[in-house]
């Protein structure tokens, strides 16, 4: 079994999970790393040991929650972190169709991964290690910003994705914590 990583591992953390709550709940709040820690009920280091990463940058992944906080209060929101694939678009058919959300949040961030590789220069790494070309792309991208509007534009074009009109994308940037919307 793999251990979870992302988000998936941060809610399954209950103490994480604390903290996410209360920013949801309370989204307006300039929430402080401490003020999450004793939330949590964890030392701030403790809390800060559960991100695997400095404060500083605790503080940025708590602000963009803040703002994707807001959106939830609002209306069902499906947030896509990442490609739109194949996998993406089942997940937001499911969604819309049959648990009623109305609008998709399209998320990337700089300083991504998928940023340092092709597509072909991870099948051929992966054919010259296993003899096998994988029948499946990584789809890797050179530029956040196209891929997200890329994104979008498949959002857009699914005959099974059916409420279109709230389709937004955004950029987290890891270096400052800001979110920007891409047009």
């Amino acid at each position: 079994m793999c251990a979870l990583t992302g988000w998936a591992a941060a809610l399954s953390d209950p103490a994480i999970l604390a903290a996410l709550s209360v920013i949801h709940d309370d989204p307006a709040r300039p929430w402080t790393v401490q003020a999450l820690a004793q939330h949590a009920a964890l030392s701030r280091a403790a809390f800060a040991r559960r991100f695997r990463v400095d404060p500083v940058r605790i503080t940025q992944r708590r602000d963009a929650w803040r703002v994707l906080a807001k959106a939830l209060h609002t209306t069902p929101v499906f947030f896509v972190g990442g490609v739109v694939d194949e996998d993406a678009i089942r997940s937001l058919a499911i969604s819309q169709n049959l648990l009623g959300t109305e609008e998709i949040v399209l998320i990337h961030h700089t300083d991504c991964g998928m940023l340092t590789f092709t597509d072909e220069e991870l099948a051929q790494k992966l054919e010259d290690e296993t003899g096998q070309r994988p029948e499946w792309s990584a789809h890797a991208f050179g530029d956040v910003e196209g891929d997200v509007r890329a994104g979008i534009e498949k959002i857009k074009a699914s005959p099974f994705v059916p409420r279109t009109d709230s389709v937004r994308g955004f950029v987290y940037e890891v270096e400052t914590g800001a979110l920007r919307e891409v047009s």
